[in-house]
């Protein structure tokens, strides 16, 4: 039994031990609350690093009887044999159309628009009924599909239409073709092969779809043929159990969703990153019921004011068209009854490849894809400094910021106002409260505590030799941080 002395030691010992921990909690929680102040800073001069050892080659088209390269910017109807119904083309009145009004009439040749491939013509009668048009400016790849509906009962039971891009052959696994499309930054040592994009939205038949992806250069192009590289395009329709964007339950959104870094197939559930695709001010009016305020007016910024700043994953030019990527979290579980559409699994080639052995329908374009590429993964700095209120330095070494530059495009356009930052966080997502994450960038950043080095934003502008409006390009690449001791 214990004495009164020993309760009162013992007693003293708890109080003691009560109150260290309320002071440590009390330190824990404010500690918690500590934000980040960043002093940034930029270097004036800019002298970037362009990697101009690669030799040009254009080989020959290869082009079968019957395929034509109609004139699509002036055309009513799109080419067909007499025995089949007129189908006038996408952006017409006339034309019923299940894509973003913000690239209705975005396919002008003065905007970099050109006919890459066509299943179209007076003489043959594919069952695929598309065609391609590729932006010379952007690298975008855009596909305009018309759906028959033929065959294929209760089309208004689904409610998604998925669409997906894909690499093959021996090359496809070493090429970084898809890495912009896919990859929400980009990872140059991680080649992305496969891309799915979905669009939730009650279907119709004889209706236009329409949805493209951004190519990166892929430097090795000239070394391959269609035995080793080729791209293939697949869609199907979904049936909805559940969707929700940032947290928030939907029966429908007439926008593009693009899986970041994963793939989607019929019945699979996921959640995780994703990327809002956005051509202009009509899909923002969509999505404004999804996004926050503050993202909100960060995207009206770009289109109302051409301020790029916030854009880490685009290809907008001054005219305002054009793209953007914008971070979100997707939820989603569909029905395992799927539907593949008329063209899954439909092949065709890269253009800047030797393609004169192709089998079937060739491109009407010889140069290759695609604006650029980085050539290794940008170096950044990190030290702790023992002293001052901003101890956590961290430095892009912007000579580690080496661009490779697909050769064609200097032919018609000139790359200007290059720019490479550090992009940092102060967590590790993207995402926060469904909101985008505050973000840091600059060439140097001094913090009073640790940021997440989300990686190196590079810019610049393809400026048309023909006077037609520049294009601003941003990408977000991976970064080897190393530490300075």
């Amino acid at each position: 039994m214990k004495t009164k002395r020993e309760l009162n030691y013992l007693g003293l010992i708890f109080i003691l031990i009560a109150t260290l921990s309320s002071i440590y909690s009390c330190q824990k929680n404010d500690s918690s609350e500590i934000t980040a102040d960043v002093i940034i800073s930029s270097s004036s001069v800019n002298n970037p690093v362009i990697i101009d050892t690669i030799v040009q080659q254009d080989y020959p088209l290869h082009i079968i009887t019957g395929q034509k390269e109609f004139d699509w910017e002036n055309a009513e109807f799109i080419p067909l044999p007499s025995t089949q119904n007129p189908i006038p083309v996408p952006w017409s009145d006339r034309a019923r159309r299940n894509f973003s009004e913000d690239i209705r009439y975005d396919y002008k040749k003065e905007d970099g628009w050109l006919m890459y491939y066509c299943s179209f013509s007076d003489e043959l009668n594919p069952p695929v009924k598309t065609f391609m048009l590729y932006n010379k400016y952007r690298g975008i790849l855009r596909f305009y599909y018309f759906f028959t509906g033929t065959g294929i009962e209760n089309v208004s039971d689904y409610n998604i239409f998925s669409n997906d891009i894909m690499s093959m052959g021996s090359h496809a696994s070493m090429s970084p073709i898809l890495n912009f499309a896919h990859q929400n930054i980009i990872d140059v040592n991680k080649n992305s092969t496969h891309c799915v994009t979905i669009e939730p939205e009650i279907l119709s038949d004889s209706t236009w779809f329409a949805w493209e992806y951004e190519l990166a250069f892929d430097k090795d192009i000239y070394n391959q043929d269609p035995n080793t590289f080729l791209l293939n395009i697949g869609y199907g329709m979904l049936k909805k159990i559940a969707l929700s964007i940032n947290g928030i339950q939907l029966d429908d959104l007439n926008a593009r969703i693009r899986f970041t870094d994963g793939t989607y197939q019929y019945g699979d559930s996921y959640n995780g990153n994703a990327n809002i695709i956005i051509y202009g001010k009509n899909d923002i009016n969509q999505m404004s019921n999804i996004l926050s305020g503050s993202d909100l007016t960060l995207i009206n910024q770009i289109y109302d004011q051409q301020s790029f700043n916030n854009i880490l994953n685009g290809s907008v030019n001054y005219n305002y068209l054009g793209e953007i990527q914008w971070n979100a979290n997707l939820a989603i579980t569909t029905q395992p009854n799927g539907v593949g559409l008329p063209g899954g699994g439909q092949s065709f080639v890269i253009s800047g490849a030797n393609n004169y052995v192709m089998q079937g329908l060739g491109s009407f374009y010889n140069k290759p894809l695609g604006i650029f590429y980085l050539n290794r993964k940008p170096k950044v700095s990190y030290s702790k400094i023992n002293s001052g209120n901003h101890q956590f330095q961290y430095e892009l070494n912007v000579n580690s910021v080496e661009y490779i530059i697909n050769p064609s495009v200097l032919d018609f356009a000139d790359i200007k106002n290059i720019s490479q930052n550090l992009v940092a966080t102060e967590n590790k997502e993207l995402i926060e409260n469904n909101s985008r994450a505050k973000l840091y960038i600059g060439q140097k950043l001094l913090s009073n505590i640790e940021l997440t080095i989300q990686g190196v934003r590079v810019s610049f502008d393809v400026v048309p030799k023909n006077g037609s409006k520049p294009v601003h390009i941003v990408k977000v690449f991976q970064a080897d941080i190393e530490t300075s001791k």
